[in-house]
């Protein structure tokens, strides 16, 4: 059930992103592995391994970086409990679990030293993690930065590209001594400098084609699509992701993640102090950084609102008049699993902890029953687990 196989021989990887859950350090990402992923393994049927997409702080891709046997020991521990890591989330820096979150998820931006330092050393922890026969994956990241952050645009975007193809030079290296090539993945999002489809696509066109090593930039630089996100901003799923393919550019994941909608009145129970929760109006005339700020704002009041709120995969209903934009993710697979190489694919529910009435965490349960929800969806469309 992690590797699926669709007509023709086509192949994708079924991942679970782990920022579902602190990582602080080494010995509390192996008692996760072991109090909650092993759980998960035993409820899904099958022996083989499956996906997981880590999320790893800096300090603790420094540490693996400093240790190397520590990535075979993590490599081991994984693979015992029944699963291997088949690509990397470097969005959050750190602290994705504090008590208060919000913007600060997006630092250091793309214009900021810390930010490529990041991203190309879990690009290499990446590369020494990934089992045998698996010779290409990603790492995602922010979408440059958060756009209140960029108080000059135009010069911290075009500071960030610089940045960026400097990566793509680290990962090419990277790929000449290891043999596997690891791409950066731009995640779009409402908010930040890079949101929408099209505003990804012609920054990576501007920035990857006008190059003599174009070919290059293209190789190891691409889009991880958030369903989600592009469905806050009222996006169709399908015909973004078809600009991306038929433009050329790699989605090299696409995460499936569903967000909520109903009467602005109805999301009230969902604003809680975290995470940053954006929200627009389903006309797309009115939006708001944040549901506590969109609660207070008239311009929302009455008004049918989406909000970057994930929820179980497998959730229609999420509360009383609150829909989720989980039925956007049939026809979103039903386009990208089409192409001659269809993305990786990968379940990301990290809200467990904050949904409303959910316990303390993330449960075995829960998330076994999103990965067979996604499961059914691939068997309906004619993949069959590897």
């Amino acid at each position: 059930m992690g590797r699926w196989i669709g007509p023709g021989g086509r192949s994708v990887w079924l991942s679970y992103c782990s920022n579902v859950h602190p990582a602080s350090d080494l010995a509390a990402l192996e008692q996760r592995i072991e109090t909650l992923w092993r759980p998960v393994r035993r409820l899904l049927p099958g022996s083989e391994p499956l996906g997981l997409g880590l999320w790893l702080p800096a300090s603790l891709v420094d540490a693996l970086l400093a240790r190397p046997a520590h990535i075979d020991r993590l490599r081991g521990v994984l693979r015992d409990a029944g699963w291997v890591c088949v690509g990397l989330n470097a969005f959050p820096y750190e602290q994705f679990h504090a008590p208060v979150v919000k913007d600060a998820v997006y630092r250091p931006p793309w214009w900021e030293r810390e930010r490529i330092a990041y991203t190309v050393a879990a690009a290499r922890v990446l590369a020494a993690l990934l089992p045998e026969g698996l010779e290409h994956a990603a790492v995602s990241t922010v979408p440059l930065g958060w756009r209140a952050h960029a108080e000059q645009a135009g010069s911290r975007a075009s500071i960030a590209g610089a940045s960026l193809l400097e990566a793509a030079g680290a990962l090419e290296q990277l790929e000449r001594e290891t043999g596997r090539r690891i791409r950066v993945l731009l995640e779009p999002e409402p908010g930040c400098v890079l949101e929408r489809t099209d505003e990804v696509l012609s920054f990576l066109l501007a920035l990857c084609r006008g190059h003599a090593r174009s070919a290059a930039y293209d190789r190891y630089l691409g889009v991880c699509f958030d369903c989600c996100h592009q469905a806050v901003l009222g996006e169709s799923l399908p015909d973004s992701l078809r600009s991306l393919f038929e433009a050329g550019v790699a989605i090299g994941r696409m995460q499936l993640s569903a967000a909520i909608e109903g009467p602005l009145e109805a999301l009230a129970p969902f604003a809680e102090p975290r995470y940053l929760h954006q929200c627009v109006a389903v006309d797309a005339t009115a939006r708001a950084d944040d549901l506590p700020l969109a609660l207070a704002d008239p311009r929302l009041a009455g008004r049918r609102v989406r909000a970057h709120f994930h929820v179980p995969v497998f959730e229609r209903c999420a509360a009383p008049e609150v829909q989720t934009t989980a039925g956007a993710l049939g026809p979103a697979l039903d386009e990208v699993l089409r192409w001659p190489e269809p993305p990786a694919l990968e379940i990301e529910t990290y809200t467990w902890s904050v949904l409303p009435g959910a316990p303390a965490g993330p449960s075995p349960e829960g998330i076994a029953a999103e990965w067979r929800h996604v499961a059914g969806l691939l068997a309906e469309r004619g993949w069959r687990a590897a």
